[in-house]
């Protein structure tokens, strides 16, 4: 079984774990190259290399180490690319002429990788902003100047390597703590350590190979931890979904739901199901991204979806049929919406975990022990065919957000249903595909005829009695190609563009770049926000030095988490970028979407894109919203219309600009609170509710009642738009604050409701 938490030595955010286990596992068979082991054995002290300056320590041991491990350097070299100048501490080059050359001719193409050292005590990651005393920073700056891919980063006992190759917001790469790794006991594990860091620091894994167009070995090692990555994730949708040989995890989740609640709707079931599988998704995904702080935590693991799976029995026995592993789940979700303060536990809130918003789930005994079993075991593992491979753990923490999106985002394509009568559902080929599988339902008539085809055979059948739920799709099959999703290598250009023309035009404005908003109108699972969320953070963090409302944010908020932070014994200091980010979501991004769950969907990415372990989910729920976003009216044409319809100085409609302008002052106060506390999150759902969600229904009925004009005047049905033009004292009815619905309200809350009108300056005034 692969190893739960990841060896001390070895932190990694560039390549898949499952990936680079196998690659330590394959290395480690292979003698140790550059007489690594026998040179440290030498040369690794650490008394007498901790108490060296930071020039003692380059001469006496980095500069040798990096000789070994192949390496030509030439040090302190100025090098100006398109009038920037960088001055790196080693320039390393493959070939032993190259160093003349590289003085000589300053062209920066010689140069292969970067190494950039510091002194023994010195952090590599300030997590600062600081660009002149951020290591890591340093580092980037000159790996971006020079354009040069490859950077090492050390202090003489952790050594990191970054690859630039992709532009990303996350910090990417994979470190090395070699004082750690010096001081294991010989054995496979010290061996496997030392081959990984000789591959990954070595000169030979970066010479270009004699056959034109091939990669060297740390490309073909990146591109195959991507394929790695690819084929988890295919997976994982292939096991939510139930093809490819797998069983449906959501379909399990559904059909327990639907015995615990026989009576709920097959459309509530879904719901549920839904809500449901992104509370594990967020909670596996948090529990990944952070196993380092909460493998530190005091009370955190005995009650982590970790724990819960790994108390779960494996094998048929006496607690198979019990509900204890549920009854510990909802602990766990009950515990997160509202924290447990008395064991240091922050609570998350931001809505993801309130039980009202999955109130099935609320029943006893859904899962017994031996389904949440199951259930959790797909989720964190590996299949084949139904067989779960427990050598390998999907790697939540280094998949993508935005690819997690993409494949939940296909949930959107499928619903439940209640078979009315028996059928079967089968993965099967015959001459016709030409070797291709091909999976759908059939009743017991078509499946006959289907099976008399010429070379039918089947590779898999799941029977589905009259009365069963099941999960299908429009086309009557599990596959989704989920094709709503835009490949990064398009959606990065176009929203770092845009975002840089936004920036450019607000800043001659005369604006500040928190006074951005940003909108996605058809938002999905939330990809390009997430997207422009990481952008804009990249664009403030380089701002931050000279922006000094930039750094009073970050001063404000990170003072705030920090007395946070200190109140639940966590001890560890978030990021600027991190700060930065969780200020700017609820600042500035904005989504709609006419699916409700791409709503929910978008949500949870960007919560998972920013959430810190300590504080609140953000309240999002005004910034994101449900609607069609071609289908709206604004305030002028409400205005308009009273001009030239009804003819009449109203009250109602000389006071609309007012109340519009009441309205955005309170959003603006909403938008200003930060939701670092949990007092802060409360307030802005009681200033949601009290003071915005009531003003927000009626201007928003007002301006349906114009849409539902068109509609009536678009379906043919002028007599009924008349009808509704004649309503006594319609515009009072409109504003009308009582519960009471006459005719006409109701005609405009149907057209509401089937249409989803959504009106711009109501919902993001």
């Amino acid at each position: 079984m692969q190893d739960l938490f990841p060896h001390p030595w070895l932190v990694n955010t560039l390549l898949d774990e499952g990936y680079i286990a196998q690659k330590r596992e394959a290395l480690g068979k292979a003698a140790l190259p550059y007489s690594l082991g026998t040179w440290l054995e030498q040369h690794f002290n650490v008394a007498a290399l901790s108490i060296r300056s930071e020039a003692q320590l380059e001469e006496k041991f980095i500069g040798p180490l990096l000789k070994q491990l192949g390496w030509v350097s030439v040090t302190q070299e100025p090098l100006i690319v398109q009038g920037k100048q960088a001055k790196p501490d080693w320039c390393l080059l493959l070939h032993p002429n190259q160093d003349h050359a590289l003085m000589a001719s300053k062209d920066h193409t010689l140069v292969t990788a970067i190494c950039e050292s510091k002194a023994w005590s010195k952090t590599l990651d300030t997590g600062k902003a600081d660009r002149n005393h951020n290591p890591h920073h340093q580092l980037q700056d000159y790996l971006s100047t020079l354009r040069v891919r490859f950077g090492f980063l050390t202090n003489g006992r952790v050594w990191r390597i970054y690859d630039t190759d992709k532009v990303t917001a996350k910090k990417t790469y994979i470190q090395f703590d070699l004082e750690a790794i010096c001081a294991l006991e010989p054995g496979q594990e010290k061996a496997q350590a030392l081959a990984l860091f000789a591959f990954f620091f070595g000169r030979d894994t970066y010479v270009p190979p004699t056959t034109a167009g091939a990669s060297n070995a740390i490309e073909q090692a990146i591109a195959a931890s991507a394929d790695f990555t690819l084929a988890v994730e295919e997976n994982l949708k292939a096991v939510i979904y139930g093809y490819a040989g797998e069983d449906s995890l959501f379909e399990i989740m559904g059909r327990a739901i639907h015995r615990a609640n026989p009576k709920a709707s097959m459309a509530s079931v879904y719901e549920n199901s839904v809500v449901l599988l992104f509370r594990l998704l967020f909670v596996v995904y948090f529990e990944d991204k952070n196993r380092e702080l909460l493998a530190r935590h005091p009370f955190y693991n005995r009650y982590s979806l970790e724990q819960i799976y790994q108390t779960l029995p494996s094998k048929p026995g006496p607690r198979s049929g019990l509900h204890d592993g549920v009854y510990a789940l909802k602990q766990l979700f009950e515990m997160l919406d509202e924290g447990a303060e008395d064991i240091d536990i922050p609570l998350f809130n931001g809505g993801l975990f309130d039980p009202q918003r999955a109130a099935l789930l609320l029943q006893p005994k859904i899962f017994d022990n031996t389904t949440l079993r199951a259930i959790l075991e797909k989720l964190l593992y590996k299949t084949h065919r139904g067989t779960t491979l427990f050598d390998t753990r999907r790697d939540f923490k280094n998949m993508s957000v935005t690819h997690l999106g993409r494949i939940y985002e296909g949930l959107l394509e499928f619903r439940f249903e209640k078979a009315s009568e028996a059928a079967v559902y089968l993965e099967y080929e015959t001459t016709a595909t030409r070797g291709k599988s091909v999976e759908a339902y059939f009743d017991a008539y078509d499946s006959a005829i289907l099976r008399k085809e010429k070379g039918f055979r089947a590779l898999r059948e799941i029977s589905v009695k009259k009365g069963d739920v099941y999960l299908k799709s429009a086309s009557n099959s599990r596959k989704t190609s989920a094709s709503y999703y835009t490949p990064p290598s398009l959606s990065q250009p176009l929203v770092q563009a845009a975002m840089q023309q936004a920036l450019t035009a607000a800043s001659a404005q005369g604006k500040a770049l928190m006074d951005l908003k940003i909108l996605d109108n058809a938002c999905g699972s939330g990809h390009f926000l997430v997207e422009a969320l990481g952008t804009l953070t990249d664009l403030a963090l380089e701002r931050l030095e000279t922006d000094a409302d930039l750094q009073q944010l970050v001063a404000t908020e990170s003072a705030k988490i920090a007395e946070q932070l200190q109140f639940l014994n966590l001890d560890y200091v978030p990021e600027d970028a991190q700060i930065l980010k969780r200020a700017l979501l609820k600042r500035c991004i904005f989504g709609v979407d006419l699916n409700p769950f791409a709503v929910e969907l978008a949500r949870l990415s960007l919560w998972m894109d920013s959430f810190i372990f300590g504080t609140p989910l953000s309240f999002i729920e005004h910034h994101v919203q449900h609607g069609n976003a071609l289908m709206g009216a604004s305030v002028q044409e409400f205005i308009d219309y009273n001009a030239t319809e009804v003819r009449q100085n109203d009250l109602f409609v000389d006071n609309l600009s007012a109340r519009f302008d009441e309205l955005r002052s309170v959003m603006d106060e909403l938008d200003a609170m930060r939701d670092t506390t949990a007092q802060e999150v409360e307030q802005s759902k009681r200033l949601w509710k009290t003071s915005i969600a009531p003003k927000l229904q009626l201007l928003s009925r007002a301006l349906s009642f114009i849409c539902t004009r068109r509609a009536l005047l678009a379906e043919g049905n002028k007599a009924a738009c008349e009808a509704l033009d004649k309503t006594p004292d319609l515009l009072a009815q409109l504003f009308d604050e009582a519960k009471t619905k006459t005719a006409a309200l109701r005609q405009v809350e149907a057209y509401a409701q089937r249409f989803h009108f959504f009106h711009y300056e109501v919902a993001f005034p």
